[in-house]
């Protein structure tokens, strides 16, 4: 059964959707589902109900500027990552609790998502997860990025200028992510320059010491010919924080192709069986 679930954003009047794919058990753990940056949660239908079939619950959440949320990011509507991590994942997570209050919650971010989960669990220790599973998530840090580093440094300077400029990043004409705020991506391209977020509006919140305290586990999967989450990139995020971390690599998909940073979506078998395997039991 997949039940749509309305998430309150603070100080917006409109909401945004969230869907919960139920198992059997209420008491078996939640995957929370955080997409990618620009990918709508339709997306990650196929990955949760991999997971519900293998006894797992899993509630997919839609960011702002995404699919089916009212936001569309313009000159004047701008967000950053403490606005997610305040308004869609924190909402998720009570959510959660309330239809599933049994249930132990992990966090499962693909890409920015998994960067989200973390700060989350940062800013927000009254909402302690279980755990964090990144697929295919890394930190941006140019240097994480081997030969590619040069040209990661370069996109995220004219990210950061393409914001500036027009007060919106417009990733549907570099196509990378689709419109969004131009603050994010101004914090994005800090991330990539330094391998640290700085203080994040609009609270001027320093997210790094409490990120370094964090000490929740942190499962991570790397997928073959994946440029934008390589495992070097994939250990830096985890270095963040002070959590157990330990990484599987997947090599290839059940056709025999290489899983990159989205075809293993299409294919999410695997994926959901090396999720399982880590936490249905916990």
């Amino acid at each position: 059964m997949t039940e749509r679930i309305e998430l309150a954003l603070p100080g917006l009047p409109v909401v945004s959707p969230a869907w919960l794919h139920r198992a059997d058990s209420e008491t078996a753990p939640t995957l929370l589902i955080v997409p990618a940056l620009g990918v709508a949660a339709r997306h990650y239908a196929r990955l949760a109900e991999a997971l519900r079939v293998r006894g797992l619950n899993a509630l997919r959440i839609e960011l702002r500027g995404n699919g089916e949320s009212p936001l569309i990011a313009r000159r004047g509507i701008d967000w950053g990552y403490l606005d997610l991590v305040e308004g869609e994942l924190r909402s998720a997570h009570a959510a959660h609790r309330e239809r599933l209050p049994a249930s132990p919650p992990i966090w499962l971010g693909h890409s920015l998502g998994g960067q989200l989960t973390l700060l989350h669990q940062a800013r927000c220790p009254d909402q302690r997860a279980h755990g964090i599973a990144l697929t295919a998530s890394a930190s941006p840090w140019y240097r994480g990025y081997g030969a590619l580093g040069p040209g990661v440094r370069l996109f995220a300077e004219v990210a950061r200028l393409m914001a500036d400029r027009l007060g919106v990043f417009r990733g549907d004409w570099v196509r990378f992510g689709g419109p969004q705020g131009a603050r994010l991506m101004r914090e994005w391209s800090h991330f990539v320059h330094t391998g640290r977020l700085p203080a994040l509006s609009p609270h001027a919140w320093n997210p790094m010491p409490a990120l370094s305290r964090l000490a929740v586990p942190i499962h991570a999967i790397a997928m073959r010919r994946d440029r934008y989450a390589p495992p070097p990139a994939i250990d830096n995020l985890a270095a963040l924080t002070a959590g157990s971390y330990q990484c599987q690599t997947l090599d290839a998909l059940p056709d025999g192709s290489a899983p990159g940073h989205f075809a293993w979506l299409r294919q999410p078998d695997p994926v959901a069986d090396l999720l399982a395997g880590r936490w249905r039991t916990g």
